[in-house]
Formats: structure tokens, sequence, C-alpha cells
């Protein structure tokens, strides 16, 4: 969806906001992966799940349209206030998140509890809370509770979301700015595809170097 989105921008010269844009292909990632929900976030979609999300995610939100005021509020007076800490944690819980965490728990039950009812050993690898589900079947050395999957898909979420979209943002506004790397960038990857017309995605990201050199500087700066 993002590279039909990027090529819609390109063919009509609209400029974009990428920050904007990158945060709802973080976060249709994220529900992909680590909630098992396909939600078509990029075109507006997401109903109850999405906004509970967001709202989790603006809690540990730095700046952004997602960023809650009421938890930087909460945690400046944590921090500065050290004995009203049990105070500001129960605000935080009922205010800041309200029904968010509960909703998004019960969501990845049902999940879980569906899959485990289908028994399907495709859908078991295909994302990380499938990953999760298989360490947590009793099989293998590191058994992973109900509770610890969920627990493990909310951190993936809260720790994913905000990095991996100003990464991206960052590093865009450097192809931007260096033409000629992008261009280069940009042969490198028809070379490989060319060669390689059957590859994945994710195979082709681990295949071009270049493609790691400049994201790696991009970290790096």
């Amino acid at each position: 969806r993002l590279a039909e989105k990027v090529a819609g921008y390109a063919e009509s010269g609209e400029s974009v906001d990428a920050i904007e844009m990158y945060n709802k292909m973080t976060m249709e990632v994220i529900l992909a992966t680590a909630f098992g929900r396909a939600v078509d976030v990029q075109n507006g979609k997401g109903g109850k799940i999405l906004e509970s999300a967001v709202r989790i995610v603006g809690a540990f939100a730095t700046e952004g349209e997602h960023a809650s005021k009421t938890a930087g509020l909460l945690n400046f007076i944590s921090i500065s206030f050290p004995k009203l800490m049990p105070i500001c944690q129960f605000l935080f819980r009922h205010i800041v998140f309200g029904d968010a965490m509960d909703y998004l728990a019960k969501a990845s039950q049902e999940i879980i509890k569906s899959r485990k009812e289908l028994d399907d050993e495709k859908s078991a690898k295909s994302d990380l809370l499938g990953l999760m589900m298989e360490a947590g079947d009793g099989e293998s050395k590191r058994v992973l509770s109900e509770g610890e999957i969920i627990a493990d898909s909310v951190g993936f979420l809260i720790a994913g979301y905000e990095t991996t979209s100003s990464a991206l943002t960052f590093t865009t506004g450097l192809l931007a700015s260096h033409p000629d790397i992008q261009e280069r960038l940009a042969e490198e990857i028809k070379n490989y595809f060319s060669e390689n017309p059957d590859s994945t995605l994710y195979e082709a990201t681990h295949s071009i170097d270049y493609l790691d050199m400049v994201f790696n500087e991009a970290l790096r700066l």
C-alpha cells in the first residue's frame, strides 16, 4: 500500500507529510505482525483496535499528533516528585490509557484462541504473533505464557512505532537532499529485481548491500 501511495504522490507532484505517511505504515505493519490484525491504516480504516493502539503509543510519543500532553505532564510530576509516583501511575492507567490496553489484550486473546483452534501450521510462522505462540506451545525450550505474548506484542508496539517511523522519515529526508545517492540506490534496487524477479521484499532487503549501507549511515547520523 505504501508503494502505491508514494507512486501516486510522485505522479501528481503533490507534497507529502513523510512522518504521517510512515506513522500509518508502521502502525499497519505492527498491528498485522504483532496482533494478527490486517488493518488498512493507510486508507483511514481500523476502528477500535487502531484507536486503542494510537492511544497507547501516544502515551510514549515525544512529538507528533498522537503525543499525549497528559502523559508528559504525569511523567514530569512522577520524576520531580517521586512520592507522587503511585498516584501518577494510577492516573496514567485510567486517564491516559483508559480502556485501550484492556481492549488490545482482549483482541490479542481472541486472535490467539482462534489460531489455536484452527491449528494452522502455515500461519504459525507467518508473523511475530505466530512465532511467539509457537514458543509458548510447550514443545520448545522457551515457553511463553499467553500473558507474556500479549505483553510482548504491546511492548513491540510501544518500542517499534515511533522509532521505526522516525528512522524512515529521516532516511527519506537524507535521500531527498542527496539525489545522487537516491539515484544510485534506485538503480541498485532495479538491478537486483531484474536479476532476481521472484525475490521477496524480505530477501531483497537482506541482499542489496547498498541499501544496507544507506540505512546504516542514516542511523549513524
